[in-house]
């Protein structure tokens, strides 16, 4: 987490842990969120890799930057599976039990987010309002379900506009989820 943070010192960032995407579907380690929604994925040495391509295609599918932070055990082996615009740091732990981090790859900006999955990490209530700030239409939806609001908001917005709603105002002043700094 104090990585996460140093890395995003310089404008203000929340750090969220257990970030869901795709409606809970998968969850992430950390975000960051700050103009940019960047998940940092942690897979140490006693974990299996195994889940590994489902959380890639739902992390793929939100998220602007993603970060792979795994043991070096599984260096090669993720390497091996994790697209080339996934950054990867590796953590060493020394003989004092303190663990270092160093980056082997930056992370590069994902150009296939899906922009309904971009959509569905709005809550309802910050769907609706979404559609009535950036479309101009509120009217009829206050009952409807949110899968209804998120086609909506995909049919009137475009990814870019959804993105930048969901990341610079709504996820970055969200309160009720786990944040870490």
């Amino acid at each position: 987490m104090e990585y996460v943070a140093q890395q995003y010192s310089d404008h203000p960032a929340k750090i969220v842990q257990e970030f869901s995407v795709c409606n809970g579907t998968a969850r992430v380690d950390l975000a960051a969120v700050n103009g940019v929604l960047h998940g940092f994925e942690i897979k140490s040495d006693l974990d299996s890799l195994a889940r590994l391509p489902h959380q890639m295609e739902q992390y793929g599918a939100v998220f602007d930057k993603i970060t792979l932070v795994v043991g070096a055990t599984h260096l090669y082996h993720a390497f091996n599976i994790i697209p080339d615009w996934w950054g990867v740091l590796v953590a060493r732990e020394d003989a004092n039990g303190s663990v270092s981090l160093n980056e082997i790859r930056r992370a590069e900006k994902n150009e296939n987010r899906n922009i309904h999955s971009v959509a569905q990490l709005l809550w309802r209530e910050e769907a609706i309002n979404g559609l009535k700030t950036e479309a101009g239409i509120v009217k009829g939806y206050r009952s409807k379900n949110r899968e209804e609001i998120y086609r909506r908001i995909v049919q009137e917005l475009d990814l870019e506009t959804i993105s930048k709603m969901v990341r610079n105002s709504i996820l970055f002043s969200r309160e009720g989820w786990k944040v870490g700094a």
